[in-house]
């Protein structure tokens, strides 16, 4: 509750929030409970969809459709920070703003963000969720950025979900195997060629049950047990670290 409760008075304290939201899954990655708050408050919005460089050219372009008005970046490319950058300094200079704060789930790159933006290593990055430690004030040349740690909507503590965000460490996982089928089901449903290719799988992987896909990945990876058995635990463990890490791509 101590992280909702700085989350809270950040939202108070600025002119603007920015939400920093997960390109690969941007409706699940969304923080409706801080949005509720920031319009509450009478705040400006800004969406920022970072990681764009992790999922595919379709997708890219179904997100500039669905998306039109928002900022899809990539704090590793670079791409599209230069017009959120200008959104925000045209916003206070219109508006008399003089405060902004970052708010989004754990390890959704607000840090980052923040550190792109003002060409500074001052906030503190880590690709561990939960780095962010209370909030703090960075200078961004007449305005100020005030950070913060990663807040999961008192509803939404579902493993699965915090671990497709990056929200939860896979090492923390009390079932990795279903979270790994998870993340199989995503990949079946909008890119199955992705999978295909990072497992070396046969092509007509879309017509079999994820259960049956993560078996094929432990034999064609040889992740086996000394009995020659499928390591199912290291199996879920190499899928969820290739999703989080950003070597299964959308």
């Amino acid at each position: 509750m101590g992280f909702w409760k700085d989350v809270s008075d950040l939202i108070k304290a600025v002119d603007i929030v920015v939400e920093v939201v997960d390109a690969r899954m941007p409706e699940l990655s969304r923080n409706r409970e801080v949005e509720k708050l920031v319009r509450k408050n009478r705040k400006e919005l800004v969406k920022a969809f970072n990681k764009i460089d992790l999922v595919s050219k379709g997708s890219l372009e179904e997100l500039r459709d669905k998306y039109k008005g928002d900022f899809l970046v990539s704090v590793r490319t670079g791409e599209g920070m230069k017009g959120l950058r200008s959104k925000l300094r045209t916003l206070a200079k219109e508006k008399g703003f003089e405060k902004i704060g970052f708010v989004g789930y754990p390890n959704a790159g607000k840090s980052a963000l923040i550190n792109f933006l003002t060409r500074r290593g001052k906030a503190k990055v880590s690709s561990k969720a939960g780095t962010t430690r209370g909030i703090q004030w960075i200078n961004f040349d007449d305005l100020k950025i005030l950070d913060s740690p990663g807040v999961i909507p008192n509803n939404e503590w579902n493993e699965v979900k915090l671990a497709l965000l990056n929200a939860k460490n896979v090492n923390k996982l009390k079932d990795p195997r279903k979270v790994a089928i998870g993340i199989i089901d995503i990949f079946l449903k909008d890119n199955p060629e992705a999978l295909r290719e990072r497992y070396g799988l046969e092509e007509n992987i879309i017509k079999k049950e994820s259960w049956d896909i993560f078996e094929m990945i432990g034999e064609k990876m040889r992740v086996f047990k000394k009995k020659g058995e499928v390591d199912e635990n290291r199996v879920a463990f190499m899928i969820v670290n290739d999703w989080q890490k950003g070597r299964l791509k959308l």
